[in-house]
């Protein structure tokens, strides 16, 4: 059994995630298109700083190491004289399950509260950066 690491091309240069794989394992990076063929994010719920969601695997083999980016964008309320400072920012998070081939898989994130503010709000996207193929 070989491990296939497998990290999104243009993700993996512009936030350098680490390449968490054997040193046997084969690497390959893909396009966004084609890992988004492989594992998806869905169901995506935020409330007080946690996110969570459900990963599925669409790949006739094991995946785990699944690397997402949560990005929580600030949206002023008056987009025309936005304030001083945008509360938004990015985290990383590395989903601990493994997802047999066709399976799902739900993921928490809890992260730090986000501040409450009447200015605007947060909206926030998760994406798959990155995640490990396992078998022949």
């Amino acid at each position: 059994m070989k491990s296939i690491a497998v990290l999104i091309a243009g993700m993996t240069v512009a936030f350098g995630l680490p390449l968490h794989a054997s040193a046997a394992a084969a690497e390959s990076i893909v396009s966004t298109t084609e890992a988004a063929a492989v594992v998806t994010v869905s169901e995506v719920v935020s409330h007080d700083g946690a996110v969570s969601g459900l990963l599925t695997n669409h790949s006739q083999r094991l995946v785990r190491d699944v690397q997402l980016v949560i990005r929580r964008s600030w949206l002023w309320n008056d987009e025309r004289h936005p304030g001083e400072e945008a509360p938004g920012r990015s985290d990383f998070y590395t989903a601990p399950a493994e997802i047999p081939p066709g399976g799902s898989v739900r993921f928490r994130y809890a992260g730090v509260p986000l501040p409450r503010r009447t200015d605007g709000h947060f909206d926030t996207a998760v994406d798959v950066v990155g995640f490990t193929e396992v078998g022949e």
